[in-house]
């Protein structure tokens, strides 16, 4: 029988338990063989549809196999969007500006599953999907191709939006170096004057949904 294939993505209610036909959720898309821990991401074809693979993130990133990943934009309550930088260790971006959140989705995963996830995992921020907008757009495809360091990278993407965040943040240092919240066009003038340091999937994303980060409510603090 020929592998099933799953949908472009899942639909998210309730507790967030999210599955794609034919794959069982993972606890943790990690594993560890011998000393070293391992990362399985769920394979697609190239119209974004599951194929019933799993297979090791580094053989995904060095064969451009497509993926799926997720990105979240965060907005304290002046409207001002929060950007992290990558850690100098990072192979993919080291010490560049990136977008709040991207996140890779497990194996059987849903998109809105992995923003609520991802939040929690990367900045400290729990929320429930509720509190998120989005889709922003379709999942689209995404592509990064870096030869010099063995990485192409075929993603199959959805971007989200969190409002009127102004709690406490908690991020891993050896992942993240500095948080920091900036009004949205001088993110966009920083990235026009010095585009080296962003990373090239803040600037293609945001190229695409600033329009509809443009809506983003900007939340008077008296109100609350």
């Amino acid at each position: 029988l020929p592998p099933p294939r799953l949908p472009l993505s899942s639909p998210c209610s309730g507790a967030l338990i999210c599955m794609t036909a034919g794959i069982e959720p993972l606890v943790s898309s990690t594993a560890r063989v011998g000393a070293e821990e391992v990362e399985y991401f769920e394979v697609l074809d190239e119209q974004g549809r599951g194929t019933g693979r799993r297979e090791l993130r580094a053989v995904v990133h060095a064969t451009g196999l497509f993926h799926r990943a997720v990105y979240c934009f965060v907005f304290d309550t002046a409207g001002r969007l929060l950007i992290q930088r990558r850690h100098a260790d990072k192979k993919v971006g080291p010490e560049q500006w990136d977008l709040s959140v991207a996140e890779h989705l497990l194996p059987g995963e849903c998109y809105a599953a992995a923003v609520v996830r991802g939040l929690q995992e990367e900045l400290g921020i729990e929320v429930s999907r509720d509190a998120i907008k989005g889709p922003l757009t379709p999942a689209h495809k995404r592509s990064l191709h870096l030869p010099d360091i063995g990485v192409t990278d075929n993603e199959y993407v959805e971007s989200y939006q969190l409002d009127g965040y102004d709690g406490p943040l908690k991020f891993n240092s050896s992942e993240v170096t500095e948080v920091k919240f900036v009004a949205l066009d001088e993110v966009q003038v920083q990235m026009a004057e010095r585009p080296a340091d962003f990373t090239q999937w803040f600037k293609d994303e945001l190229s695409i949904v600033r329009p509809l980060l443009l809506n983003s409510a900007q939340i008077d603090p008296a109100d609350n």
